[in-house]
């Protein structure tokens, strides 16, 4: 059968008379007068072409090109058993097309484009509930965003600054794979987003910048919502060099920033952050990159710094809050050392009376690995044994509670996670095992019920010192805010004397810690730091505000930004920490081993990438 060329259409005969028929209505003709067909005269051209086709064994073999296709003005020959058409029948072709019965095909064609609209409409619908129904707001806009610019171009694209941070955050954590998202989504370019972030200047050392804004905001707070206290702790980096181009150096090394670089391999972040009393908020200050740890010294002169930098702006520092690492403790001792103050639980700066607060957490979690290790635990006279609480492990499949070895025998690992503590020296546990104590008779009465209260005295202890970190968590009487109301004043100096009689033993004799020490000094401190809030008109204080919890998790939230598993460099830290202060280091990121806080960044520094418009074009 032939090909047909560009002048001719193919079309299909239901006579089983076949060929070719064409839409030029001239050759129509031809070809209709010597088929001879008188049916196919009162069809349209159109008719024709829906019906109709013409077969190969009617033409010559000159009517075939070298391709095998039909020349321009051939006309079928062969074969033709019906005599020709005359002019006369020929007159009615082509005839018109027929008139649809009922609407007219405008009103059918509107009909159509509003049933596809309604569908379309509907399913904007279900992705408009998907994308309200997501959790996170900043994958909720930039899905939104991706829909409205998904069929613009790329220098149409008008991105809003949360826009911009989002795809910061994925970029940093993977540019491999955002170079292929930007293939299947509009998202900003990563020669913008570098841009943004070069504009955003960080150094080591105290961030000048904050304190201005500081300067500017504390003139519209009250004294309430000022009060404020230092944390600082330290973050451990990955040892690696590289070179920085905008500000031509290599990075790598020891810097303390004013107090200088040296030719130590830095291992290890310090940073320095203010929480807020009353008002929840958080705010990096400084940070340091050294080798190891901040040596005592250097820690002290930092501390003082800081301490004088902030409360210059109008916000006053309050206590300090960190762990009790033998450094934190020798610069503390330093700092009093240099005031002549005879108080343990204070310094002086200036004439401004600074608390010492040991991290409760960090308290607690010690306490824990000192019974764990030492295998007894006195308080009050009553022996508690971790004998005790491994037999608890072992009957646990009978009561069906949570404890595991992770809880009994944690690794080095899950020594670090303050969860662990908190769940195994806690209410339940000490019910757990009084019971136990009563339902074998193998088992020593006495000594569980020994180890049952002082677990219970301790997890009392933690709900005092500790607080609840949301309003769904309030326990009564014990884990909640500080109030008039409440007694926490009364049992923080009941747990002072408590805690006196505290002692880890090993084969019978007493061992010195410093977990102990550091919990009398942080309750005594506590007492003081309520006393002084009252002053100022404070009904509640919030406990929270006097731990480390926001901090780590300002670490976890730059673990996540790196987007990797081994220790971030100075490079990456550095790129994570502008990162974070632009996304308010949000959102909290899972794996911290402190739970979620609910401060606020204070100052993002959005006004100054973006100033007073809430977008740009790319």
């Amino acid at each position: 059968m032939p090909r047909l060329n560009s002048t001719e259409v193919f079309l299909q005969f239901t006579d089983k008379i076949h060929g070719y028929l064409l839409k030029s209505r001239y050759r129509c003709r031809e070809w209709l007068k010597v088929i001879g067909n008188e049916k196919l005269v009162h069809l349209s051209i159109d008719g024709l072409n829906k019906t109709f086709f013409v077969c190969g064994d009617h033409f010559e073999k000159a009517d075939y090109d070298k391709d095998g296709n039909l020349v321009e003005k051939c006309v079928p020959k062969l074969k033709m058993n019906f005599p020709h058409l005359t002019a006369n029948q020929l007159n009615m072709f082509p005839a018109a097309p027929t008139r649809k019965t009922g609407p007219s095909q405008v009103v059918e064609d509107l009909v159509n484009k509003l049933k596809i609209t309604e569908c379309t409409l509907e399913s904007l619908k279900t992705s408009v509930q998907l994308v309200k129904s997501m959790r996170s707001s900043a994958l909720r806009e930039s899905v939104a965003e991706t829909m409205r610019k998904q069929n613009k171009k790329p220098k149409q694209h008008n991105w809003t600054k949360n826009n911009k941070i989002a795809a910061l955050t994925v970029y940093k954590q993977s540019p491999k794979e955002y170079k292929y998202l930007t293939k299947v989504m509009p998202l900003p370019c990563i020669k913008s987003l570098q841009d943004m972030l070069n504009k955003l200047q960080m150094d080591t050392g105290i961030d000048h910048n904050v304190l201005h804004h500081l300067k500017i905001l504390s003139s519209n707070k009250s004294m309430k919502n000022r009060m404020c206290v230092l944390a600082f702790d330290e973050m451990p980096l990955r040892p690696y060099f590289e070179y920085n181009e905008l500000e031509d150096k290599i990075e790598g090394f020891e810097d303390l920033g004013p107090l200088g670089r040296s030719q130590k391999i830095a291992d290890c972040a310090g940073v320095f952050m203010i929480q807020g009393l009353n008002e929840k908020f958080k705010q990096p200050i400084a940070y340091y990159f050294v080798e190891d740890t901040i040596s005592s010294e250097t820690l002290a002169v930092i501390i003082k710094e800081v301490i004088k930098a902030v409360n210059n702006t109008g916000y006053k520092i309050l206590a300090i809050v960190c762990d009790q690492k033998p450094a934190n403790m020798q610069a503390i001792a330093i700092l009093q050392e240099q005031c002549g103050t005879e108080s343990k639980n204070c310094f002086m700066v200036d004439k401004d009376k600074v608390f010492i607060v040991y991290d409760v957490p960090y308290l607690f979690k010690e306490l824990r690995n000192e019974f764990l290790e030492k295998g007894k635990m006195t308080m009050n006279g009553m022996t508690a044994r971790w004998t005790n609480i491994e037999e608890f492990l072992q009957e646990n499949e009978l009561y069906l509670h949570k404890i595991s070895s992770a809880h009994v025998t944690p690794t080095d690992d899950e020594k670090l996670t303050i969860r662990y503590a908190a769940e195994l020296l806690s209410h339940t546990i000490s019910g757990m095992l009084k019971l136990m104590s009563c339902a074998k008779e193998e088992f020593d009465c006495d000594d569980f019920i020994e180890t049952a209260t002082i677990v219970d005295e301790l997890d009392q202890l933690f709900d005092y010192t500790n607080g609840a970190s949301n309003k769904e968590k309030i326990k009564k009487a014990q884990r909640k805010p500080c109030s008039f109301k409440s007694n926490h004043v009364a049992m923080w100096r009941q747990y002072q004397e408590t805690l006196t009689t505290v002692e880890f033993l090993v084969d019978g004799l007493p061992t010195p810690n410093t977990c102990v020490e550091g919990y009398i000094l942080t309750l005594t401190s506590l007492e003081d730091i309520w006393r002084e809030l009252v002053k100022l008109g404070f009904k509640l204080l919030d406990l929270r505000t006097l731990n480390l919890d926001a901090l780590q998790n300002l670490f976890a939230s730059l673990h996540q930004i790196c987007g990797t598993d081994t220790l971030p460099t100075i490079t990456e830290f550095t790129y994570a920490m502008k990162i974070g202060v632009l996304s308010e280091f949000s959102p909290h990121n899972p794996a911290s081993h402190r739970e979620e806080d609910q401060h606020h960044l204070l100052i993002n520094f959005h006004h100054c990438l973006f100033g007073a418009e809430d977008s740009s074009t790319e």
